[in-house]
């Protein structure tokens, strides 16, 4: 093996996967499971006279909801009174592209004079009768949301109390100076989504007045620079669960869905802090002030602040993926049970007023379950990565790349305080920073003997991953089985 790598190999991951590692057993403390498709059947739904809806009883009549929401629409013949001569066929668009959900209502001949329901579906992977609807800064028509030319004009319009699980939120790319604040609930099986367009959508595409321009970055930035342009509404507990808000792509240098957050703001452009499950973000970029350079922060900002609090419930399992999260004292600030982060990009935690307000790349405090870091990439930090506070937490951080912290500071990658942490750290890149890990004994804070490192490449460190630091104990590099400890330089970084 040789002494040295050099940093453009590691930071490069297919030359990475080219290192020589060893398979080392482990004690899985809790795993990332894709959570598959699920196929249902349909059954048929008879209505007879006295039960079927009375707008289908009512010839004038055009247009009905029948039990699942489905729109039908009635012919215009007039109905005999002993055979419902009823032939209404419905399209309805689902949430995989390309593919329809057929509804055929057949009249009964057997004398009951009712009709039978019936779904013909030609996909295997149902999401019935969901609901597509839009929002387009600018649109001055009727503002209902039925389609582009009709749509919602500000994310702050949505009527969260008409969303239901299974339907989708279109929107155009555009500046909004409203919240979207999702009060409405999905289900495990069905989620309410929130998509910034594509024009490769074909359901928003066939929408009345669509155009290309409206796929585009979608920018929010509040009225009042300090409030989040993403929240879930305090106090109204258990709302919001099973929702996705998704920007679809990173440009390489944004997302989809970019969120601004001013100074003197704590909630950050994301906010979280009342009790909801399952609640997913994806390539939504939330930027706070600043930037690669050191910045006087005025308030405590977080850009991503998901932390649950005493008395209103308790967040959890929420993922958040192929997110930029970056310029604030925190990237994130974190309480709850479970979380994922994974695939996102964090970075510009530079604090000049760093003696009353400390970085942290991401702030944990008291949260359980099952806590994923994986895939992400961390640069440009001066203090802590991830910073383990109060009471014990478990915590899976695998495949990641920590590099270049900033010239001046400490960067680390993990601390613990206050209390023993158990980490699995495994198959990370850690490259151009101040150290890895470290324990801070004066508050307590531990590594338990459970922890473990293994795989893992350390390169152009100040400190190698030795865990002691100044008058800091507790180390996890006792079980740094196959990893690599590369030669540092002869003038380390931040030396």
């Amino acid at each position: 093996m040789p002494d040295t790598v050099s940093q453009s190999d590691i930071l490069d991951a297919r030359a990475r996967e080219r290192l020589p590692r060893r398979k080392v057993a482990q004690s899985v403390v809790c795993r990332l499971v894709e959570r598959p498709a699920v196929a249902r059947v349909v059954q048929p739904q008879f209505f007879d006279q006295n039960t079927m809806p009375v707008d289908i009883k009512n010839k004038e009549a055009s247009a009905v909801q029948i039990g699942l929401d489905v729109a039908i629409s009635r012919p215009t013949a007039p109905r005999t009174p002993a055979i419902q001569r009823v032939f209404m066929t419905a399209f309805r668009k689902i949430q995989l592209p390309d593919l329809r959900f057929i509804i055929s209502i057949v009249p009964l001949v057997g004398g009951r004079g009712g009709f039978i329901l019936f779904p013909f579906a030609i996909c295997s992977v149902l999401s019935c009768f969901a609901s597509d609807v839009y929002v387009r800064k600018g649109a001055i028509g009727a503002n209902s949301g039925r389609n582009w030319s009709d749509a919602w004009n500000e994310l702050g319009q949505i009527p969260w109390k008409s969303i239901a699980p299974g339907d989708t939120i279109w929107i155009a790319g555009g500046e909004y100076s409203t919240a979207l604040t999702p009060t409405a609930s999905g289900t495990a099986e069905k989620r309410i989504f929130v998509k910034r367009v594509r024009a490769t959508d074909p359901i928003p595409v066939s929408a009345l007045g669509w155009d290309n321009s409206f796929d585009s970055q979608v920018l929010i930035n509040p009225r009042i620079p300090t409030n989040p342009g993403i929240a879930w509404v305090t106090g109204i507990d258990g709302k919001g669960s099973y929702v996705t808000i998704d920007g679809r792509l990173d440009t390489g240098t944004s997302c989809g869905i970019k969120v601004n957050v001013g100074d003197g703001a704590v909630a950050g452009a994301v906010k979280i802090d009342t009790g909801n499950t399952g609640v997913v973000v994806r390539f939504v970029d939330m930027a706070g002030p600043g930037g690669q350079t050191p910045f006087t922060y005025s308030s405590n900002i977080s850009a991503l602040y998901a932390f649950s609090h005493t008395g209103r419930g308790r967040i959890t399992s929420p993922t958040f993926e192929s997110c930029r999260i970056h310029g604030a004292v925190n990237c994130v600030k974190l309480n709850s049970n479970g979380a994922t982060f994974l695939r996102c990009k964090f970075y510009d935690v530079v604090v000049k007023n760093s003696l009353k307000y400390h970085g942290n790349v991401v702030y944990t405090s008291e949260s359980s379950g099952c806590l994923v870091f994986a895939y992400n990439e961390v640069w440009n930090w001066d203090s802590e990565g991830i910073l383990l506070k109060n009471t014990p937490q478990t915590w899976q951080i695998y495949d990641n790349v920590f590099h270049d912290s900033f010239r001046s500071g400490y960067g680390r990658v993990l601390e613990a305080k206050d209390a023993a942490h158990t980490v699995i750290f495994h198959d990370n890149v850690v490259t151009n920073t101040w150290a890895s890990y470290r324990a801070d004994s004066e508050s307590k804070g531990a590594f338990t003997s459970a922890s473990r490192s293994y795989n893992n490449t350390f390169s152009h460190q100040k400190l190698p991953p030795s865990g002691i630091e100044n008058h800091d104990a507790g180390s996890i590099n006792s079980d740094n089985r196959g990893s690599e400890i590369l030669s540092p330089p002869s003038s380390p970084p931040n030396s």
